[in-house]
């Protein structure tokens, strides 16, 4: 669905329609400096007289000088039309607001494509299939902290925040909190890495895949912790 638009397209009602019809008529010719559009594409028009009264429609659909419309958009009411009134196409406050805005947090539904260099920040939505190509810089803010025993209690999968306690970054696989990188010293030293010394989740380590931890371990009650066949978990 594409929002579409034309310079200058201006035009005449060929007759009059009631403020309950669904499609008008243009004069001869006169629909094809409108937009042409596709399925799901529409633009927003508007209906106007020597009166100065104001009528916003969605054109949905346009046959050479035939359009279908939905009546009444952007806060204006479904009037009636004599022939001879002006159908426009103008920059109207719904147009605007079908559009991404800067500074202010945007839902990108549909199918996208970002190319070159762009910058996100803030709280966007990005649904459905959008291709991200060549530079781009999403910024995320700061990262959320939190405390072992304040972690998220209804954590969605990849999920990661700061634990304070562990001192670490963890993300939530969908079954267990998985700790990131430990901390270092304050002056950059990276011969430490820092591991939790509770298992307060129920996590079964992957296939083909080993694990060690720094002991001692404690697994709390209810927790299980799952070594595959083959598969070793090395406490030191």
């Amino acid at each position: 669905m594409v929002m579409k638009f034309t310079n200058n397209a201006t035009g005449n009602l060929a007759s009059s329609i009631t403020n309950s019809a669904t499609s008008l008529t243009l004069n001869t010719g006169q629909g094809a400096v409108f937009p042409s559009l596709g399925a799901g594409d529409y633009f927003y028009c508007t209906l106007t007289n020597t009166s100065y009264a104001i009528e916003i429609i969605k054109v949905t659909a346009r046959s050479s000088d035939t359009f279908t419309i939905v009546r009444g958009q952007d806060n204006t009411t479904a009037l009636a039309w004599n022939a001879g009134d002006k159908a426009e196409l103008r920059v109207v406050a719904a147009v605007l607001n079908d559009l991404p805005k800067l500074d202010q947090n945007n839902t990108f539904s549909a199918n996208n494509t970002f190319s070159g260099s762009n910058t996100f920040s803030g709280s966007n939505t990005f649904s459905n299939t959008n291709t991200f190509s060549l530079a781009q810089t999403m910024t995320l803010g700061v990262i959320t902290s939190w405390t072992t025993a304040g972690r998220p209690t209804s954590p969605t999968q990849g999920q990661t925040g700061f634990n304070s306690t562990l001192n670490s970054t963890e993300s939530w696989s969908g079954t267990a909190w998985v700790q990131g990188g430990g901390a270092t010293g304050t002056n950059g030293d990276t011969a430490f890495y820092l591991n939790g010394t509770t298992v307060s989740y129920s996590y079964t380590i992957p296939t083909g895949k080993n694990a060690h931890s720094v002991g001692p371990i404690t697994i709390n009650s209810g927790a299980t912790v799952t070594i595959p066949s083959g598969q070793r978990w090395v406490i030191l």
